[in-house]
């Protein structure tokens, strides 16, 4: 799996869609544990203002809300929803607090 740099917009929301297929194969779990690296350091460099053009507040916070969600499910596959996430998770913490300083309002997570 790799990062579309330019269409990681759209990736992101690929990679949610294909959650349950990801949490149910631990070789592709894997994989997608190491996009989510990737992909969070390019989102990372786009908050910087580095890499492909920044996007409106709004996607800002729903991809690194949805890059949260993601790296939460795939390193708890157990959790099938948002009532089964107990346990913390610094990494989806780190990104739900980086959807906040984008949309200080946006519904976030019980994992924080």
């Amino acid at each position: 799996m790799q990062v579309d740099r330019d269409g990681l917009w759209q990736q992101i929301g690929m990679m949610m869609s294909d959650l349950d297929d990801l949490q149910s194969n631990e070789v592709r779990r894997r994989a997608a544990i190491q996009w989510w690296r990737d992909a969070s350091s390019v989102l990372a460099d786009v908050t910087r203002g580095f890499g492909p053009a920044p996007e409106p507040n709004e996607t800002m916070a729903r991809s690194w809300s949805e890059l949260g969600l993601f790296i939460y499910f795939m390193l708890h596959p157990s959790c099938h929803g948002a009532s089964d996430m107990v346990p913390p998770c610094p990494e989806a913490k780190h990104c739900f607090e980086q959807a906040l300083k984008f949309a200080p309002g946006i519904r976030t997570s019980p994992a924080i």
